[in-house]
């Protein structure tokens, strides 16, 4: 009985002394890669997805619109005239925010898909294999940087190890991975946290040259996407946290500082961000809404970072419901904060990892919540966990782990080691649940419509079925008609009558609160509080709509379509969806009413209740 009661603790520690020797091999970080991209190797059969087809759309240069390349990401720019030109092919909606912008700076990121769209235009294949390569480089900079902090005790190499196999399984990776438009988030990371190693070697040796290094892979970060942001988070922390006086601070920090200036004034000056849409909020020209907003998708964002629930949840959430999932991530906040107290007072590299992880957060609460939005985060809180695992596993005698910690660290270890990778194949797939429905009805749309106008009267949701359907069908080859516009949108029931030879009534269903801006994307192209006037009437080449009536909540409700044109003219094709698929629509004999029952996108598996669906 001895001798077995001294050989368990001795066998407890050899395997505990082999798993600290393999998590500190310098060829650590190459298996943590691989096991990141074998993940993720399914999504090379997800093909394009949603706004694939719109990239290359435009970096292939058939938009049928003067576009350079370089609006990719910046096509909806607040210009006027482009807006118009949009609004005439029917890629923006008629009810859009006259001064909309939606226009992202990420000249790099364009770059890579020009790249891909000169070298293999229709084959999506390579181009997923591109974004990869893309992860592996991301988890190379991240156990680059994390083997640079493994210097300061109490960080050891093995628990560098653990901090990038927690960051390469972390589900975040997923979507930014698996989702061709969304590489320029693995862009962003990858460069911004090789940026980060590059400055920790220039704060340890004292050498010039990795300033310049860490300030030129910064700089490429930010052109790369958003974010990048993230990166000058952990940057200003590094020098917030370990630098010791006010000089070495402003020291430290004056390379990222000069780099961010830049980045501004270009994003200023080149008018990049967003305005006039209900689901990006600009905390630049909306600082009060952005706060707002912060309070809510702040601890929901914790929820994605810390436990198995996703953020992306809230999304299909009513009001009611996401303030309560705001306060069960509050809940959790509350939880770490007291399980971390005592390691962010003894340990410089917890604070480091925990304020550059709330700070990273920040830029990601101007759009909804998303786990897709933590990939930098994810850098923070993989290093907490490793150090929570530091605590747990000890060899000082006079640190036995609390109790809190030797019951927390299986739970999260739980979550993140085996939940988490688990969880990343589904949900790098929760993609084409949007995008393949949306390609399924622009395939769908009738042959007669070449060379016409056409109107879709009911979409499920305008972004994915109507603005896609030209990029979807040009890319496939298929046939497109001169315009493509929508009407109406929203997975809820109309009731229309012609009410003469030209005009056409739109009903939304009383019981739609939001009205013609119903559904989870119903808001992207006008936020909330740009309230829609009974009598306001906007008008495009070929018809015009007049708002007769709007909902509470100030949103279209019944609208006047009147042609230039009979409603019967062969130039003119209508489309009603039935369930999920676009069918040709005949115009009705003036006076007779008829109904369009709620027709269904890709959202059905997610929204129980869309009238109520919440936009913060």
């Amino acid at each position: 009985m001895n001798l077995q009661s001294t050989d368990a603790p001795r066998t407890r520690s050899s395997y505990v002394a082999r798993v600290r020797a393999v998590l500190s091999h310098p060829r650590f970080t190459w298996g943590a890669a691989a096991l990141a991209v074998l993940l993720l190797v399914p999504t090379i059969r997800l093909g394009f997805q949603a706004d694939d087809y719109t990239i290359g759309h435009i970096v292939r240069g058939d938009s049928g619109m003067p576009l350079p390349k370089s609006a990719a990401f910046s096509a909806v720019d607040g210009d006027p005239a482009r807006a118009a030109a949009l609004a005439d092919l029917g890629i923006l909606p008629w009810w859009s925010a006259p001064d909309l912008r939606l226009a992202f700076f990420r000249p790099l990121a364009v770059a890579t898909h020009a790249f891909d769209f000169a070298l293999w235009p229709t084959n999506p294949v390579p181009m997923h294999l591109h974004s990869l390569l893309w992860l592996a480089a991301t988890v190379f900079a991240a156990g680059a940087a994390y083997r640079g902090l493994s210097r300061r005790s109490p960080f050891p190499l093995w628990a560098a190890g653990l901090a990038t196999l927690l960051f390469a399984l972390d589900e975040a990776h997923a979507i930014p991975a698996g989702w061709i438009a969304n590489r320029n988030a693995e862009i962003a990371t990858a460069l911004g946290l090789a940026a980060l190693a590059a400055h920790l070697a220039w704060r340890r040796e004292g050498r010039t040259s990795f300033a310049v290094v860490s300030a030129l892979l910064l700089a490429g970060a930010l052109s790369a996407g958003e974010m990048g942001l993230g990166a000058v988070a952990f940057l200003a922390s590094a020098a917030l946290v370990f630098e010791k006086g006010v000089v070495q601070k402003l020291a430290a920090l004056a390379p990222t500082a000069i780099i961010s200036a830049i980045w501004l004034g270009i994003y200023g000056l080149g008018h990049y961000g967003a305005h006039g849409s209900g689901l990006y909020i600009d905390p630049g020209s909306e600082p009060l809404r952005f706060l707002v907003a912060l309070a809510q998708r702040g601890p929901i964002l914790a929820l994605g970072a810390w436990t198995p629930l996703f953020s992306d949840a809230s999304n299909v959430l009513t009001r009611e419901q996401v303030w309560g999932f705001a306060g069960l991530g509050a809940l959790v906040l509350a939880l770490l904060a007291a399980l971390f107290a005592p390691i962010l007072r003894r340990d410089p590299n917890a604070r480091f990892f925990a304020l550059g992880a709330l700070l990273a957060g920040v830029p990601a609460a101007a759009t909804n919540p998303s786990n897709r939005l933590l990939v930098v985060v994810g850098f923070g809180v993989s290093g907490l966990l490793a150090l929570l695992a530091v605590e747990r596993f000890s060899k000082a005698a006079d640190a036995s782990p609390r109790r809190a910690v030797v019951w927390a660290v299986p739970i999260l270890g739980f979550f993140h080691l085996i939940v988490a990778p688990l969880m990343t194949p589904w949900y790098a797939a929760s993609i084409a649940q949007l995008g393949e429905p949306a390609a399924r009805s622009a395939r769908a749309l009738p042959a007669q419509i070449e060379g016409r106008d056409l109107y879709a009267l009911n979409p499920p949701d305008y972004l994915l079925n109507v603005s896609f359907a030209l990029p979807i069908r040009a890319t496939e080859g298929l046939a497109n008609p001169r315009r493509f516009r929508g009407l109406a949108a929203g997975p809820i029931a109309f009731e229309g009558v012609r009410t003469d030879e030209r005009t056409l009534e739109l009903t939304a269903a009383a019981t739609a609160d939001r009205g013609y801006l119903s559904g989870p994307l119903g808001h992207l192209f006008r936020s909330e509080d740009r309230s829609a006037r009974v009598g306001e009437l906007i008008a495009l080449p070929g018809f015009e709509a007049t708002v007769l009536e709007v909902t509470a909540l100030g949103a279209p409700r019944r609208v006047a379509f009147r042609f230039d044109r009979p409603l019967d003219d062969p130039s003119l094709a209508f489309v009603r969806w039935q369930g999920e698929r676009p069918t040709l629509w005949r115009p009705t004999p003036i006076g007779q009413r008829f109904t369009l029952e709620p027709s269904r996108g890709g959202f059905e598996a997610l929204v129980a209740d869309e009238a109520e669906h919440n936009q913060p």
